[in-house]
C-alpha cells in the first residue's frame, strides 16, 4: 500500500515512523519544511517525498494539518489525488473540515 502523509510534525511524523516501523508499506511525505523532509527520509520514516506525480498511487492519505491548512491543500490538491484514495485528516476540529473533504 502506497500511503501519503501530509505535515510531518508531531503527529504526521510520528505515524509516519509508527507505519514504516510495524508494516511494510511505501510512505510519501509532504511538508512546508524541506529541511524536515530531508530529516524524514534520512531517519526512515518515510520512503519519498509526496509530489504532484506520485501522489495519485497513495491508496490512504493522512492529513496532519491544521483545519484551515487541510480545507486549502485539498482545495488545492483534489484534482492530483486518485479517485479511490481515501483521505484522512487528524484534525482536532471536524466541522469545517469535513464538508470539504467531499467531492
Amino acid at each position: 500500500m502506497n500511503i501519503g502523509i501530509v505535515g510531518l510534525g508531531l503527529m504526521g511524523g510520528s505515524m509516519a515512523k509508527g507505519i514504516k516501523t510495524k508494516t511494510g508499506h511505501c510512505v510519501f511525505g509532504a511538508d512546508i519544511n524541506a529541511e524536515t523532509i530531508l530529516m524524514a527520509k534520512l531517519s526512515g520514516a518515510i520512503d519519498e517525498e509526496m509530489t504532484d506525480e506520485n501522489m495519485a498511487s497513495c491508496d490512504l492519505i493522512f492529513l496532519a494539518l491544521r483545519p484551515g491548512i487541510a480545507i486549502k491543500w485539498l482545495k488545492d490538491n483534489a484534482s492530483k489525488i486518485g479517485k479511490d484514495t481515501t483521505v484522512v485528516d487528524f484534525c482536532g476540529v471536524k466541522r469545517p473540515v469535513c464538508p470539504e473533504m467531499r467531492r
